[in-house]
C-alpha cells in the first residue's frame, strides 16, 4: 500500500514529484498515477487494497484528498509550461532534480535535497526567481548582483520546490 502505509502522506507527496521527475529525466513522455481500492466501502485497512491518491480520515472510512493528491495536482500545475522531455539532470553533490525549458524561453529547476536541510546557488540572468513548494506555497527568491549573473540562495529540503525563470538558468 504504498504510499499511504509506508511512509507520511508529506513525504509520500514529494515521492511521487521525484518519481515523475527522475521519469521525464529518463526520457519518459507520459507519466499515469491512478487510485484503486478493491474494497472502497470498508472502514477496516485490512480489508483493503489500497494504491490510492484518496485517503480515509476518519474511523467512518470517509474519504478525503491526501497530501498525495495536493502534491500531484502541484506538480501538474508547475510542469504545465515545461517541456519535460528536454530536462536536464541536476549535477551538484547532495541536491537532486532537474532543469527543463518552458515554451516561453524560461526554465522550470525541481529541486530537492538528497541530504537533509541545505543551502544552494541558483544562477540566473534575472533578479526575479519564484519559488513554489511541493504543496503549492510561493515566494520571490532575493538575488546577489555578480558581475555577470545574479545569485539566488535557496534552502532545500526534502520536499521537492519548482524555481521559475523567465529566462535560461545559468548551469
Amino acid at each position: 500500500s504504498w504510499p499511504g502505509h509506508a511512509m507520511s502522506e508529506r513525504r509520500g507527496g514529494a515521492s511521487f514529484v521525484e518519481n515523475a521527475i527522475v521519469n521525464f529525466l529518463a526520457g519518459a513522455e507520459y507519466f499515469t498515477f491512478f487510485g484503486w481500492k478493491s474494497n472502497w466501502a470498508s472502514t477496516e485497512w485490512k480489508d483493503c487494497i489500497s494504491w490510492a491518491l484518496i485517503s480515509a480520515s476518519n474511523k467512518d472510512a470517509q474519504r478525503t484528498p491526501a497530501l498525495h493528491t495536493l502534491a500531484v495536482g502541484v506538480l501538474t500545475a508547475q510542469m504545465e509550461p515545461a517541456i519535460h522531455t528536454r530536462g536536464r539532470t541536476v549535477k551538484q553533490y547532495g541536491v537532486r532534480g532537474g532543469i527543463f525549458p518552458k515554451k516561453n524561453g524560461g526554465e522550470v529547476a525541481v529541486l530537492w535535497s538528497a541530504r537533509g536541510r541545505r543551502t544552494v546557488s541558483v544562477m540566473a540572468e534575472t533578479a526575479r526567481l519564484e519559488r513554489v513548494t511541493m504543496l503549492g506555497l510561493t515566494d520571490t527568491l532575493t538575488a546577489r548582483k555578480g558581475e555577470r549573473f545574479y545569485t539566488h540562495t535557496i534552502e532545500l529540503g526534502e520536499e521537492p520546490c519548482y524555481v521559475h525563470s523567465d529566462m535560461p538558468l545559468v548551469g
